[in-house]
């Protein structure tokens, strides 16, 4: 994301948030030598490391948690507690049920996302699924770069089986505070309504996708 849509970004959700008005800002001259524009670049180099971070997410993570503010400047967000926030609020929404509007819409993103994944690279969604990348398994590191939502990742024919073949210190590594939980978030999709109807629903289009 460039500098210019991390700042349009922060006004939609500083502005967005409380409906408030608000008009993308199209003029960036000499934006790199104002405060608001240093910050930016900060933040770019940021998101560039941690590419996990969904950019808007973060902008929007300390109005969730601190529902008294009204306003959190641009400089915040380089802040250590800026992070502690985006990773409290993160972890509350791994906590909500399988059914929440939250994960209903990361689910669908998530098989819109392998979707467009297998018809570019002109694969199956089984070979997709059993792919490495690097030394793990690809469908770990999309969920480490949070492009693949838990219970999508659950609900493969596969993670149980690569769960089992992983060291304690791979569990640890690629899946955080889930692994310890997994039974835990199993059983909840097991018993959800819509989640596990969308994925089943879903996995079958995904087998039948012709990448020809």
């Amino acid at each position: 994301m460039s500098v210019q849509e991390i700042y349009n970004t922060y006004l939609s959700v500083s502005r967005g948030h409380k409906n408030k008005p608000w008009k993308a800002r199209k003029d960036f001259t000499g934006f790199d030598k104002t405060e608001e524009g240093l910050i930016c670049i900060r933040l770019e180099l940021f998101f560039s490391r941690f590419p996990q971070i969904t950019v808007k997410d973060f902008f929007l993570a300390p109005y969730l948690l601190y529902k008294d503010e009204d306003y959190f400047p641009l400089k915040f967000y380089l802040t250590q507690k800026a992070i502690s926030t985006y990773s409290i609020i993160q972890k509350q929404k791994l906590e909500e049920m399988p059914d929440s509007e939250s994960h209903l819409a990361d689910i669908v993103t998530t098989i819109k996302y392998i979707a467009e994944k297998c018809v570019q690279e002109k694969i199956s969604f089984n070979t997709f699924v059993n792919a490495k990348s690097g030394y793990t398994w690809r469908i770990l590191q999309e969920y480490v770069d949070r492009k693949i939502n838990l219970y999508v990742l659950l609900s493969l024919p596969n993670f149980w089986n690569i769960v089992d073949s992983l060291s304690l210190q791979d569990k640890e590594l690629y899946l955080g505070t889930a692994h310890k939980d997994a039974t835990k978030y199993q059983m909840r999709l097991n018993n959800s309504v819509r989640a596990k109807k969308i994925i089943n629903e879903a996995f079958k289009r995904l087998n039948q996708l012709k990448v020809d």
